[in-house]
């Protein structure tokens, strides 16, 4: 109440100082038209002071509207990125279109969809060398005379193994990169799988293979991870992701539809772990193809 006051009083001294002479001439007529001469006045520089604020505003609205058309900085290098795959990415990650006229951005282009096709394939030779056996071991039973507490144990020992990789494989997938983990993955899980066949008449050295294949395929998911991050553009990961983590998937459809394959026309259990085994070497040879030369 106090304040309302005050501003009345602040508006209205000078009206009353104007209007003092009037007053005291007795001229009502004269006070009046000098009173809406005044609130004229008052109105007017308020109607300026708004249009100002209103002016201002439009000028920085519109400032906005044309700083957010501008494309967004590529993300600053993170941590254990290298700095030539820095270049790279920051090149890749800029506004200028993938076309003929830029070889370099074509090139750096071809080579990620061929790391995502890569990185695709390991993750389905992953489950691929998991779900074999779930179709093998019938007929592995039958002929080893195994009960279902055998089986059991056959199939516990690799997620045991896969279980006791994860964080490990995530510690060495940091400090060492995904690029040079993964490949030590497919390697131990390919060798552990086609060592398979020669003991299944030793039932402990065959759980022991079994919990090898687990234990590398431990590396795959925390150093497909790290690939994804530090060797994929940021722009492109989001696919790349989709398209790496549905090899899982692909994997155990193929699996479930060639292991019976192999088992029926290809000479039994034992061909279906050389096969998958073999696969995993070849993918291996072509991961290091791949980074043969220094990445465009």
């Amino acid at each position: 109440m106090a304040q309302t006051t005050s501003a009345r009083a602040a508006v209205f001294s000078p009206i009353a100082v104007n209007l003092r002479p009037l007053w005291m001439n007795g001229s009502i007529a004269a006070t009046r038209t000098a009173c809406r001469k005044h609130k004229s006045v008052h109105l007017a520089s308020n109607r300026r002071s708004t249009n100002n604020v209103n002016s201002r505003w439009v000028v920085f609205a519109g400032a906005a509207r044309k700083n957010s058309h501008r494309p967004a900085a590529f993300a600053q290098r993170g941590k254990g990125v290298p700095q030539e795959r820095h270049n790279a990415i920051s090149a890749s990650g800029s506004s200028e279109a993938v076309t003929e006229d830029n070889p370099e951005a074509v090139a750096h282009a071809s080579w990620t969809r061929k790391l995502v096709l890569m990185a695709t394939s390991a993750n389905a030779l992953a489950d691929l060398d998991k779900i074999c056996l779930s179709v093998a071991i019938i007929p592995m039973a039958a002929h080893l005379g195994w009960n279902s507490a055998v089986v059991g144990s056959v199939h516990s020992a690799f997620f045991l193994g896969f279980l006791a990789m994860q964080i490990p494989g995530g510690i060495l997938s940091e400090f060492l990169g995904g690029r040079k983990i993964l490949p030590i993955g497919v390697l131990l899980w390919s060798v552990a799988t086609i060592a398979a066949p020669f003991s299944t008449e030793f039932l402990s050295f065959f759980l022991v293979t079994r919990f090898v294949v687990g234990l590398g395929e431990g590396f795959a998911p925390t150093s497909l991870t790290d690939v994804l991050a530090k060797w994929v553009p940021e722009r492109d990961r989001t696919n790349a992701a989709a398209q790496i983590f549905t090899g899982q998937n692909f994997g155990n459809a193929i699996g479930l539809i060639l292991t019976p394959m192999l088992l029926t026309y290809f000479g039994g259990y034992q061909t279906v772990f050389y096969t998958f085994g073999v696969l995993g070497l070849a993918w291996a040879i072509a991961w290091q193809a791949l980074w043969r030369g220094p990445p465009p």
